[in-house]
């Protein structure tokens, strides 16, 4: 399978955008795309999107239909959404936009993890010279080096955790409230939601569909499970039942201030505008939790790495003074 990676994302939807608002038909951009040379990733997504095209398919279905690639279904929606409305440049820019932030979040977290990383490998060297005074440098060297793997799993098995944790969170109700319930990632995690959620019921209300199916969609589209369930379970039962979003949309899950704005809303009869304007919301605020994230994390870590080396430091000390003390007892 092709490696279709966040930065690959980020510029393919980001050129599609640009020729498409230009005038420029989708198979007509594809071509002009594939004239330059292209990693795989983004070669495969071009040559099989334009063979569904050719097979009289849908964008969203062409897209859906490319199976050789982890095609998600916030991509899918968007494109979904904004082709029915004749907005499809906005989609391509919006996921280029999303997938631009995770780009840059981490290259920043990366960046900002090498002196922490230099640090911790650093101060285990140093160690090793009193270590290996005191009890051997090859029984030393071999303890660095456990301590090491040590490390490298604990963190390794964190990132995989967390990992498969989030992918549970889209459609858990359970696993999505408890990652939102950690600092930063918690916050970060809501505004993207949001953010998605917004912008995809817009476009499908624009396109015409029924408000219980906008919401339905929307929902899964937001990759948040307590989000989708919370919607699937009250939201559109009450639609369907010919109720209003509003007065059933959960404040600690939507925020206070979103749930009283739908409400008016509603009432005003301009969902479409105020869903435009809470989807910009939500995506600055989300913009501006990746950016905290990024700043933080390698903070963290750069604390946890000197909480680490003081006790290897402490730790030694205290053996070599309890070694010194038994040598004088024994006098």
């Amino acid at each position: 399978m092709p490696r279709f990676s966040v930065n690959d994302r980020a510029q393919l939807y980001y050129e599609l955008g640009k020729l498409v608002r230009a005038g420029i038909s989708l198979p007509e951009a594809a071509e002009t795309v594939l004239d330059n040379h292209l990693p795989a990733g983004q070669k495969s997504f071009l040559l099989q999107l334009k063979r569904g095209l050719d097979n009289k398919m849908s964008i969203s279905e062409a897209i859906a239909d490319i199976r050789s690639l982890d095609i998600s279904k916030l991509e899918t929606s968007i494109i979904e959404a904004t082709e029915e409305t004749g907005q499809l440049g906005d989609g391509f820019d919006q996921l280029a936009e999303y997938f631009e932030m995770r780009r840059n979040t981490a290259r920043e977290v990366r960046g900002q993890l090498i002196y922490p990383a230099i640090l911790l490998h650093l101060a285990i060297a140093i160690l090793i010279i009193p270590a290996g005074m005191q009890r051997g440098f090859d029984t030393a060297i071999m303890e660095a080096v456990i301590t090491l793997l040590v490390i490298y799993a604990i963190l390794g098995g964190i990132f995989f955790f967390f990992r498969n944790w989030s992918k549970r969170a889209e459609t858990s109700a359970s696993a999505d409230a408890s990652l939102n319930r950690i600092p930063l990632i918690g916050n970060l995690r809501r505004k993207l939601s949001l953010s998605r959620f917004c912008f995809v019921l817009r476009a499908f209300i624009l396109a015409g569909k029924r408000h219980s199916d906008a919401f339905a969609v929307a929902a899964e589209t937001s990759q948040s499970g307590e989000l989708a369930h919370h919607v699937h379970r009250k939201v559109v039962p009450a639609i369907e039942e010919g109720g209003r979003a509003g007065p059933i949309l959960s404040s600690r899950i939507f925020t206070p201030a979103f749930v009283r704005a739908y409400k008016t809303a509603e009432e005003a009869g301009s969902i479409d505008v105020d869903l435009g304007t809470w989807a910009a919301v939500f995506r600055q605020e989300s913009s501006d939790a990746f950016q905290r994230f990024g700043q933080w994390v390698p903070k963290i870590l750069y604390f946890a790495v000197l909480g680490f080396v003081a006790y290897k430091i402490v730790s030694f000390y205290t053996g070599y003074l309890n070694g010194l003390q038994d040598m004088i007892d024994e006098l």
